[in-house]
This record gives C-alpha cells, sequence and structure tokens, in this order.
C-alpha cells in the first residue's frame, strides 16, 4: 500500500494482488482515518463513522481537496484514461512478431526455421543462459505438460564446515529465516493480476506521456 499527497490530492493506492489490507474511515465531522489494521484510533465512537470499507486491490483511494469529496476510482482511471489517446498510439506502435519474421525472411535476413528438434542444450549452455538440469526437470518440463511447477525458496548448498572446497569467511556464519513454498502465479485462473504478455521494445520517459 502506498499513500501520497501533493498538498490538493491525498489518497492511497494498492498492489494488484491486495496482499497489503488497507481500510479507511470517514467521520461526521469530515475527517478521514486511512491505515492498515482497524482500531488504530481508539477514541473513535461507532456513531461518529458515516461511512467505512477497505481498500480493493488494484483501486485507488482518493480525497480532492478542491472538490471537498471523495474521488470515485472508475472516475479517476476514466479521466487519466480518457486525458491521451494512449489506444491508438499502442496501435500505432504495435509490431507482430510474425509479421516480423515473414518480413525478414522475405528479405533474406533471416532464414526459413528448420523443422528439425533442437538438441539438448549442453550444460555449459545452460550455465549460460542461467538454466540447471534442474530448472528443466523441475520447473520446464512439467509446463509443456499443462502442469504446475512448485519450487521452494532458500539455499540447498551443504554447510561451509562440511564441504571439502575452499569457502569464504563469511560463508560460515548462517542466518535463520523462514523458508516457504509459494504457489506459481496462474495467468488463467488469476488473471484479473496476473498476464503472460510482455511487451518488447525500447522504454520511454515514464515522466513523458506521448507515443
Amino acid at each position: 500500500m502506498m499513500a501520497f499527497t501533493d498538498g490538493r490530492f491525498a489518497g492511497a493506492n494498492l498492489d494488484r494482488n491486495g496482499l497489503r489490507p488497507c481500510r479507511f474511515y470517514v467521520t461526521k465531522d469530515d475527517h478521514v482515518i486511512l491505515a492498515s489494521e482497524v482500531g488504530v484510533v481508539a477514541h473513535l465512537k461507532e456513531d461518529q463513522v458515516v461511512r467505512k470499507g477497505r481498500l480493493e486491490p488494484g483501486r485507488m483511494f482518493l480525497i480532492d481537496f478542491e472538490r471537498g469529496g471523495i474521488v470515485d476510482d472508475a472516475e479517476v482511471k476514466k479521466s487519466v484514461a480518457e486525458s491521451k489517446p494512449y489506444g491508438q498510439w499502442v496501435k500505432d506502435g504495435m509490431v507482430r512478431l510474425s509479421d516480423w519474421v515473414n518480413a525478414k525472411t522475405a528479405s533474406g535476413e533471416l532464414k526459413p526455421p528448420s523443422a528439425a528438434a533442437p538438441p539438448m542444450p549442453s550444460t555449459r549452455v545452460l550455465n549460460a543462459a542461467g538454466y540447471t538440469r534442474e530448472h528443466l526437470e523441475m520447473i520446464l518440463r512439467p509446463m509443456t505438460s499443462g502442469k504446475e511447477p512448485l519450487g521452494s525458496m532458500g539455499v540447498d548448498t551443504p554447510l561451509a564446515i562440511l564441504s571439502s572446497c575452499p569457502r569464504m569467511p563469511s560463508h560460515y556464519f548462517k542466518q535463520l529465516f523462514a523458508q516457504v513454498t509459494n504457489p506459481p502465479i496462474d495467468p488463467i485462473r488469476e488473471a484479473c493480476v496476473m498476464s503472460l504478455q510482455c511487451p518488447v521494445g525500447p522504454e520511454a520517459n515514464v515522466l513523458s506521456v506521448s507515443a
């Protein structure tokens, strides 16, 4: 959850997964209390509250002091979306990879793809790409059959004192931490917060709104 203000506006924005709680109260004397937990103001009585709720995942809570009220999340996003011709910019600047490959192949800059299956990469190639045999067997192979790959966080290297190889002095110090198994984010069942789409191309200045 991120809170912000510039003097005219004050508000908060919650991440799209909603992993951090955010609740708000609006009182009769036009005070707004927003916090991550309920009950941060102990003396607030229930009869003083005219509105209360929680900030939902991916939503924004915004107060406009000039208008003197709370701006609805849909209104905020609608005004931003209609401020510039974003749809036309995306349509004009989009290049499909299949069209690009066909054009390069027709011009002779690319060779047509071979129908033969590529050989299994060597360990050296895997290391250069940041993969291991374990990644192939436990992560990538289940994905090819429609299964969900599972992996656990943590370091499984042997203790430095038990290693037969020279180790750095810092390796002899260990810190315990919580090791959890995170389920994979599913782009199908969790389509509202997860997407496999990956735009390719140069990144523009995020502070400059243009095509």
